[in-house]
């Protein structure tokens, strides 16, 4: 190519009506759900095949960064990343004036023995909102029920929404870059092997790749 740039074509799913549909089941069963139920699904994660819609984008670049999560479509189909998300996590809300959250915390981490290494995270949000986030950073405690947390620290009476999951990928790659490619972020397993956190460390990541990015363009070297 003339202008040194290549020519990607990336391929995007369009969950956006799928998105939308979940919304409206979080809603009619928002009144219908509390900490006394146990229908938790891992099943029920968004990395499902679902049918949507495929858009194609053909466009020019000169680099290609790699920033879209961590399943790595992008990186994996280029044969950068070849390994799957190692773990998954997992993030449900609890309505306001139905649970019993100590009323002056802002937060409470639970490590219980049984889900070690993983653990559960509760924040506060506004409007006394709850945000409860599991990490399974072990895959082995997959089926980890935390209706006794929920219960005890909760309350039994709290509404809460669906649990939804989200991949993990712990532990970093070997290999995050290629031929005018760079991989960053959770794409890149760049985040904390202990906790699986990875929006400070993505933010380092991004920095480092974009003085890497800036020094291959003077020197016209991808």
């Amino acid at each position: 190519n003339n202008d040194n740039n290549k020519v990607w074509n990336i391929k995007i799913k369009d969950l956006s009506f799928k998105e939308q549909e979940q919304e409206q089941e979080d809603d009619d069963n928002n009144n219908n759900t509390n900490t006394n139920s146990n229908d938790s699904n891992i099943g029920s994660s968004s990395t499902e095949e679902e049918e949507c819609n495929v858009k194609s984008f053909i466009f020019k670049s000169k680099i290609l960064v790699c920033a879209d999560g961590a399943a790595s479509t992008t990186a994996r189909s280029l044969g950068i990343v070849t390994t799957a998300p190692s773990s998954f996590g997992s993030r449900r809300f609890a309505s306001p004036k139905t649970h019993q959250f100590p009323p002056h915390a802002d937060h409470v981490v639970f490590y219980p023995k049984t889900f070690l290494p993983g653990f559960i995270v509760t924040y506060r949000l506004i409007e006394d909102y709850l945000n409860i986030s599991k990490y399974y950073i072990s895959p082995s405690t997959s089926s980890y029920n935390d209706s006794i947390y929920l219960q005890t620290y909760l309350g039994p009476n709290t509404l809460l929404t669906k649990e939804k999951f989200a991949e993990l990928r712990i532990g970093g790659e070997e290999k995050t870059f290629g031929e005018a490619v760079i991989v960053i972020g959770e794409a890149a397993g760049q985040v904390d092997p202990l906790t699986g956190g990875g929006i400070h460390y993505g933010m380092s990541a991004a920095k480092i790749g974009s003085e890497v990015i800036i020094e291959a363009i003077k020197t016209k070297c991808f």
